[in-house]
């Protein structure tokens, strides 16, 4: 029982490492934020995470700043997963 929850807990944000979130300059994205607990930005210049609502509502809610790519962590244990954010300029 326990991996089937981990398995559809992993299938509500995007797939990590293998895949980025390609966003443009101010645009933003609201990701479930599961049982994420924290969460963290390597370049936080480039996009900015934070996590939004209350209870079974909570989001992760996602700005892309400037181009450029960075790794968001989070964590649901001890131990975080990475999705990778790559941020573009907007199409003209």
């Amino acid at each position: 029982m326990r991996r089937t929850v981990l398995f559809l807990g992993l299938l509500l944000l995007p797939a990590f490492a293998d895949e980025a979130l390609r966003l443009a300059v101010g645009e933003q994205r609201a990701l479930p934020a599961g049982k994420v607990q924290r969460l963290s930005v390597a370049d936080p210049g480039v996009a900015e995470a934070v996590q939004v609502g209350e209870g079974g509502r909570r989001e992760i809610l996602i700005t892309a700043l400037k181009p450029g790519r960075t790794d968001l962590l989070l964590w649901e244990g001890e131990t975080p997963r990475t999705l990778r954010i790559e941020v573009s300029e907007l199409d003209p």
